[in-house]
């Protein structure tokens, strides 16, 4: 009888070989662009999209106002409706199609209505800059100064989401999260503050944002045309192509590298905020002394940081600080001056109620036994003991009248300024570093969360002067915790 061959079992090699294209091709058809792509019409939309005229003027000096209220009155949710309704798109993606496709015709449309666009931004923005009343320095606009290399980052991947949305059949709701992501129109409203108000940081810091942000929208856009292979206008040669390729990295590097070079300083002074909280909690660990807070000089060009402690607890003798000076480059806080602020032993809301409470009871000890022995001391006694009394009790009265005046102050200021969280008043030895000592009064204030920056500034201007009049005090500092 004849037997059957048995079927060849595959080796591990070809097994290998089948999971490795089956993966391929499950991972080529999640991450496929081909889908529902719309080539032609995408095509055809974002360069009718270029053009700015007409009802697109308009649009854009609405949202420009919009912005520009938002950021003024630091509110991020109108600033986002600003960003919702604007056109500022258009030409930046007509600018990445038109390179991206070797027309030239197009690019020149482009950049014309891009700079026609920019153009009317900037006359709006500074023209509302110029007769608003409101001229503060909001956390908005603050933040719009300051580029790294991370937004280089939200626009490259804003603009290539933009790109990939916009070449569907259907965009769905892409382009408004763009608008909103990659944030065109704050950068152009703070460069208008800028000129305004003539501050060159404000204009340069937000001219270079929305540079950022153009570039690299533009560049992700030119990316995915050539990836989607979107056909040229005019075919380029070999030679051409890569000298232009040379000038598109050449390019990006030299924007780029300021961006990253900024980067790299809120990096450093992370670091050194992180060594500054190790210090702190090496301090804590010593039961005598007990930290309140720290605040931090820092200084960019890391010439020389001032780091002031806030102390209670036993005093801090010139030994013992030296040690503690010693200490600051073990934690990497280098080219650093330490400065003390100490308190001696009491925290600031006992300070008050403790010398109210032993000015009453020294006042009425000695008050008791004058009057026990009163009738046994001659006149000439009696009068100097009731003098003594009476120096005594207004010593007591004046320290217990100080005490109900700082507790008034601060049950006031809480009905008067809202959002104030928390508010001390207090006088604080201070000890420098040559071994002398001054007296310090001091607001110690906490704020709400949800109170502005640019509020409660003002509001501690008001506090300032009004515990000034007061108290008759001098050269205040306030503090926040």
């Amino acid at each position: 009888m004849e037997q059957a061959n048995p079927t060849p079992q595959p080796s591990n090699k070809q097994l290998w070989q089948q999971i490795k294209h089956e993966l391929l091709n499950l991972l080529q058809h999640r991450f496929s662009l081909q889908e529902d792509l719309d080539i032609e019409s995408s095509a055809k939309a974002i360069a009718k999209d270029i053009y700015f005229s007409g009802h697109r003027v308009w649009i854009l000096i609405c949202s420009i106002f919009i912005a520009s209220i938002g950021l003024n009155t630091n509110s991020t949710a109108v600033v986002i409706g600003a960003m919702l309704i604007s056109p500022l798109m258009g030409p930046i993606l007509g600018v990445g199609m038109a390179i991206g496709t070797n027309d030239f015709v197009m690019l020149k449309k482009a950049v014309r209505n891009f700079i026609l666009m920019v153009g009317v931004s900037l006359f709006t923005a500074t023209l509302y800059f110029l007769i608003t009343p409101i001229d503060t320095e909001q956390a908005e606009l603050v933040a719009r100064t300051q580029p790294t290399i991370l937004d280089v980052g939200i626009a490259f991947f804003g603009g290539l989401a933009g790109i990939i949305g916009t070449t569907r059949k259907e965009k769905g709701n892409v382009i408004p999260g763009v608008a909103i992501a990659t944030a065109l129109m704050p950068p152009l409203c703070t460069a208008s503050y800028g000129l305004a108000h003539m501050k060159w940081n404000f204009f340069l810091g937000a001219s270079y944002l929305f540079l950022l942000n153009c570039v690299f929208i533009a560049l992700a856009t030119y990316l995915i045309v050539r990836y989607l292979r979107f056909p040229y206008a005019q075919v380029p040669d070999k030679e051409q192509a890569k000298r232009f390729q040379k000038y598109i990295i050449v390019s990006v590097l030299l924007i780029v590298l300021p961006s990253a070079w900024l980067f790299w300083g809120v990096v450093q002074k992370t670091i050194y905020e992180t060594n500054v909280n190790r210090f702190i909690n090496a301090i804590q660990k010593n039961g005598d002394i007990e930290v309140v807070l720290s605040k931090i000089e820092y200084d960019a060009n890391n010439q020389l940081h001032r780091l002031h402690v806030y102390l209670l607890g036993k005093q801090v003798d010139s030994i013992k600080y030296e040690v503690l000076k010693g200490k600051l480059n073990d934690y990497g806080l280098k080219n650093t001056e330490l400065i003390l602020h100490q308190e001696d032993g009491i925290s600031f809301s006992e300070l008050s109620q403790i010398e109210s409470r032993l000015a009453s009871e020294v006042g009425n000890r000695i008050e008791k036994e004058l009057m026990q022995k009163m009738f046994s001391k001659t006149e000439e006694e009696l009068r100097r003991k009731q003098a003594l009394i009476d120096s005594l009790q207004h010593w007591a009265q004046t320290q217990q009248q100080n005490s109900l005046e700082k507790e008034a102050f601060v049950r006031e200021a809480y009905t008067q300024y809202e959002g104030l969280k928390a508010l001390s008043v207090a006088e604080v030895v201070n000890l420098l570093p040559e071994g002398n000592k001054d007296t310090i009064p001091i607001l110690l204030i906490r704020w709400e969360h949800t109170v502005p920056h640019y509020k409660r500034q003002e509001q501690e201007q008001k506090l300032k002067k009004w515990a000034q009049t007061r108290f008759s005090f001098n050269n205040i500092k306030i503090l926040h915790y």
